[in-house]
């Protein structure tokens, strides 16, 4: 066990160490909120999945290296270029649609892509614009990640004291963390 480890133990009491060595072998990482690996202090350490982790940090899937954060080809900077503008004219499109009140499976048959993709998208544009007008972006991330498995372990009929075993947290921070996720996704699409 490494010393955050330890610390993030230490603001979950009511977790064992073989819990979350358990978790940890599960997938699932200790990530320091303020990007600081020296700051152990507890209110920065938090338990996410190991695919959301790496996504925080702009790491490639499976490779265990950086992302080409600035590419190292004019080809990829341009992939990645029309990429965002194509996320955003779709993004438009979509929020459009919503607020005309055509559903998710009909969005996704006139663009072309499926309805989670089509949400998918419009998270990729809301969280690039989060990171430049909102520091605590990375936040948000860490919580709609979280919101994301617990909605994923309800809809698998799992009792929220079990919801809360799985991440570590308390009923009520679980619920609390759900619904806000529920409140953001209803004011923005």
């Amino acid at each position: 066990m490494k010393a955050y480890h330890r610390a993030w133990l230490s603001k979950h009491p009511n977790r064992s160490e073989g819990w979350l060595r358990e978790r940890l072998k599960d997938g699932f990482d200790v990530h320091h909120l303020d990007g600081d690996h020296e700051n152990n202090d507890p209110g920065n350490l938090v338990l996410i999945e190991h695919v959301d982790h790496m996504r925080l940090h702009g790491m490639a899937k499976g490779t265990g290296r950086l992302k080409h954060l600035r590419p190292s080809n004019k080809g990829s900077k341009r992939r990645r270029k029309e990429r965002e503008e194509l996320d955003q004219f779709r993004a438009g499109l979509i929020r459009q649609m919503r607020r005309s009140g055509d559903t998710w499976k009909f969005i996704a048959q006139h663009i072309g892509i499926g309805p989670d993709a089509c949400k998918a998208v419009l998270q990729r544009v809301d969280a690039a614009a989060a990171v430049t007008r909102n520091p605590s972006a990375e936040t948000q991330i860490i919580e709609s990640a979280k919101a994301h498995r617990i909605a994923e372990l309800r809809n698998r009929c799992i009792g929220w004291p079990q919801v809360a075993d799985e991440l570590g947290e308390t009923e009520y921070e679980c619920r609390r963390v759900l619904r806000q996720e529920q409140r953001r996704n209803s004011n923005t699409y």
